[in-house]
């Protein structure tokens, strides 16, 4: 591959009374960036917990000079008032110490299970790298998930596709993937209707998908949407790439890119990305 990237993982910091939970969190993070595996552009490293903690690695200097870190994540816990807990990551080019990718989100204790693999996702679709694989709804949404996606492409089943969502959240609020559809269901509503609280619905929903997990084309193809209807055409692009690096036989994610193109008045990549939708 043309580019190798070496992460090292630093233990978590965290305020009086929180180190049990860093720890535990730092190790279920570390077996999920295990599991990240490279492509044909870039040969991906995790540098083994052991080695950060005999070494003492503890900076991001120190992971660059001691072990060969080209990347370093570090990741900072902090509970918030009514017993929410912000995790903060900065993710950082050790050559340069310059942040690549600064990402937080709030969870509650009972929720705080999703983010490592929220950090596992930031981190792939930073550096480019490939799915650890399909996602999938349990059982008990599947039904109510497969018939939303089927009722949300018209116009008049789109209320019934709302309330299969709603459903499928309901058995599987774990998913991102339940979230996602739901997004692009209540995005769909905005549209059709013009009232914002839809709009706004979508955008929690999203939230909710991206602390789950926030690197799968589902859910970069509603953050385009979202970013294209607020003008942000440059953002929306990114996130079309991004989902076409993921899914690329997906119809949708062209012509999404296509239209954010034709919004920003980039006629000559709006023509060949319609084409390839």
């Amino acid at each position: 591959p043309a580019q190798t990237a070496r992460l090292a993982l630093l233990p978590f910091s965290a305020g009086p009374g929180e180190s049990a939970l860093a720890e535990r969190l730092f190790r279920d993070s570390a077996s999920g960036f295990a599991r990240i595996k490279g492509d044909g552009k870039t040969r991906f490293i995790f540098i083994p917990p052991n080695k950060i903690v005999q070494d003492r690695v503890d900076t991001t200097e120190r992971a660059r000079t001691v072990l060969g870190a080209t990347h370093v994540l570090r990741v900072v816990l902090d509970r918030r008032s009514g017993a929410a807990i912000k995790v903060r990551a900065y993710l950082t080019e050790a050559s340069s110490g310059v942040n690549v990718m600064e990402w937080d989100a709030d969870y509650k204790p009972e929720e705080i299970r999703y983010a490592p693999a929220a950090l596992a996702g930031m981190v792939r679709g930073t550096l480019h790298l490939p799915s650890t694989g399909a996602q999938a709804v349990n059982a008990a949404a599947r039904r109510d998930y497969r018939e939303g996606l089927w009722d949300v492409r018209s116009e008049r089943g789109l209320n019934k596709a709302l309330g299969h969502f709603e459903k499928a959240v309901a058995a599987d609020p774990d998913s991102p993937l339940t979230y996602a559809a739901l997004a692009e269901a209540q995005w769909f509503k905005y549209h059709a209707s013009n009232d914002k609280i839809w709009l706004d619905r979508a955008t929690e929903s999203v939230r909710q998908a991206k602390r789950r997990d926030p690197d799968l084309a589902e859910i970069h193809r509603v953050s385009g949407l979202l970013n294209t209807n607020s003008g942000w055409y440059d953002q929306a692009v990114a996130e079309y790439l991004r989902a076409i690096e993921l899914d690329p036989a997906n119809g949708d994610a062209f012509r999404y890119l296509g239209n954010a193109y034709l919004s920003d008045n980039q006629l000559d990549k709006a023509e060949p990305a319609f084409l390839k939708a």
